[in-house]
């Protein structure tokens, strides 16, 4: 596990590396998976990777060399969730997916939060390659903040204090 752990840091350190350098350089790799900000789970022997996608839609790729890749199919849809609002011009980015109890969580950001506050949701799967369920509402809700220009300050949505 150790290993495999140390090889995950390396193509992360990679990743980044070849996120940050020019379009000359960027063409001399190879393309390995298609989005950013990839979060890394290893299961089973196989690495999966959650880039932020397309904006609608969310992504895994998986490899069991870290040399082949291939795409699973859609872990969730923006279209899926209900919470969100149509009216809004929301996308979906930096997807993480964390393991517990036998089943899979994927944890998603909601923006951009220029016009409105961002929101963080959840949804379950039962395989590292979804398809997922969102929970049906956002698990962090940025209108909730003190700082928050679109709201007065002084209490949460939910009636919680601050």
């Amino acid at each position: 596990m150790t290993r495999a752990l140390s090889r995950v840091g390396g193509l992360v350190a990679s990743l980044l590396l070849l996120g940050s350098a020019g379009p000359e350089e960027r063409r001399l790799g190879p393309m390995l998976f298609t989005g950013a900000d990839p979060a890394a789970l290893v299961e089973g022997g196989r690495v999966w990777l959650y880039p932020t996608g397309p904006g609608d839609r969310l992504y895994a790729w998986s490899s069991d060399d870290l040399a082949g890749w291939r795409r699973s199919g859609e872990l969730i849809r923006r279209k899926d969730i209900a919470w969100i609002e149509d009216k809004r011009r929301r996308s979906l980015w930096a997807p993480h997916m964390a393991a517990a109890n036998g089943r899979y969580y994927l944890y998603y950001s909601v923006g951009p939060q220029e016009s409105w506050a961002s929101q963080i949701g959840v949804a379950v799967c039962d395989t590292p390659a979804g398809p997922c369920r969102d929970s049906g509402r956002p698990l962090i809700d940025g209108t909730d903040s003190d700082d928050f220009a679109g709201r007065p300050s002084g209490r949460c949505a939910d009636g919680m204090a601050p």
